[in-house]
């Protein structure tokens, strides 16, 4: 933004320079860039250096405080203004500089001295114009990242013990079915509830975390669901040091489980695929069994999910759910960037 508005003022004050030279004489070469020249540094100067000494604080703070960064800017600015002055006047000697300043009969230091006065206060005060607009940009950008980490805490919170009460739920049923089976079971558990705990304090993870979890959450699914469960991976192991957000792989296998393949007598089948499309990646669950409600939004886990795609990625990630014959799909695109 500082480049834009200086343009538009190099421009604004190059024609208005050009102007006025070609309404008092001809144009020559010296006068046509002076005309280009003089603007690009007064305009250069306005909005780039004039904030200059209001960020000398002494204190780590992105302002100095009122009294201070005032006091600065007038010993600053005069001297910046005491050297455009100086280029100014050397113009006029060259028979090219302002033509203002050109009819006037002003001597050097009268010159220097006018200028100095009036430009050091402007100086100072569009410079810390522009320091109190960068600053408070820059305090609501470190604000809304808070906010956003704070609720990416909060959603992360809520997906693991989510993720845990439906694993109790599973080894309840086995618990009942085949306590061997169910022993072997809560050692996944606990191994599967150490991973969660571990990404809990994480706000982003790989995809080769992201499978080890759910690799955790499948065996111990397996031993409930037995031959019921059939499952296939189509994963490129070249992305797996790509990172994403915690908890993205294992909510939506969680909900192919319970939705899809769990509530069937014969099971069903899940496939879980990674693998790069064009510029962004593809992450994808899908299962067959009794159709998934296809309503976004529907369950902790996917309502979290979706949340958390929109903080990382904003608008670059989509959450797809879809029903193709017998298959319901859950798809993730996302950037390989964050």
């Amino acid at each position: 933004m500082p480049w834009v508005i200086t343009g538009l003022f190099w421009i604004l004050f190059a024609i208005t320079s050009l102007v006025l030279y070609s309404s008092h004489r001809p144009l020559n070469a010296w006068t046509a860039i002076n005309s280009l020249l003089s603007p690009a540094l007064v305009s250069f100067t306005y909005g780039f250096l004039s904030p200059v000494p209001w960020q000398w604080t002494g204190d780590g703070r992105p302002q100095a405080a009122i009294l201070r960064g005032a006091l600065q800017g007038l010993g600053y600015h005069a001297v910046l203004i005491f050297l455009l002055s100086v280029f100014s006047y050397g113009m006029v000697r060259q028979g090219g500089g302002p033509i203002l300043l050109e009819a006037s009969s002003m001597s050097f230091w009268q010159f220097a001295v006018s200028q100095m006065v009036l430009g050091s206060c402007l100086m100072t005060l569009i410079g810390g114009i522009i320091t109190l607009g960068e600053t408070s940009h820059l305090e609501k950008l470190a604000t809304t990242r808070r906010l956003q980490e704070a609720q990416d805490v909060l959603l992360r919170g809520q997906l693991a013990p989510h993720a845990l009460f439906n694993a109790l739920n599973g080894l309840a049923e086995l618990v009942r079915q085949d306590p061997a089976r169910a022993e072997i079971a809560i050692l996944d558990l606990s191994e599967l509830l150490r991973a969660l705990l571990l990404q809990s304090t994480k706000t982003w993870s790989t995809l080769a975390e992201e499978r080890d979890i759910t690799e955790h959450f499948l065996r111990m699914e397996s031993l409930r669901l037995g031959a019921r469960l059939r499952l296939e991976w189509d994963w490129d192991d070249t992305l797996n040091e790509t990172r994403v957000p915690c908890l993205l792989l294992q909510p939506l296998v969680e909900n192919a489980l319970k939705h899809g393949i769990s509530p069937q007598a014969g099971g069903g089948e899940l496939h879980l695929r990674l693998q790069r499309e064009a510029n962004h990646l593809l992450l994808s669950v899908a299962n067959t069994g009794r159709p998934t409600p296809l309503v976004l939004g529907e369950g902790v886990g996917i309502t979290n999910l979706e949340a958390r795609l929109r903080l990382a990625y904003d608008q670059r990630a989509t959450f797809h759910l879809s029903r193709e014959q017998d298959w319901t799909r859950a798809e993730v695109r996302f950037p390989e960037t964050p």
